[in-house]
């Protein structure tokens, strides 16, 4: 039979699995951003709205 890990060994592996997962989300939600904003750049919409603010005296 395997002996219990101390509680500050328990701990500290949910911490790092807490620390891997805050890590990955905030990976994925950058990367999320990053893709919402480049559609919007390429829509069209964004893209015309600069270009009319550029053409006017």
């Amino acid at each position: 039979m395997v002996d219990p890990l101390p509680a500050s060994v328990e701990l500290a592996i949910y911490l790092y699995f807490l620390g891997v997962a805050a890590v990955g989300l905030a990976v994925h939600g950058r990367l999320w951003l990053a893709s919402r904003v480049r559609r919007r750049l390429y829509d069209g919409a964004f893209v015309s709205a600069v270009v009319d603010r550029r053409e006017e005296p």
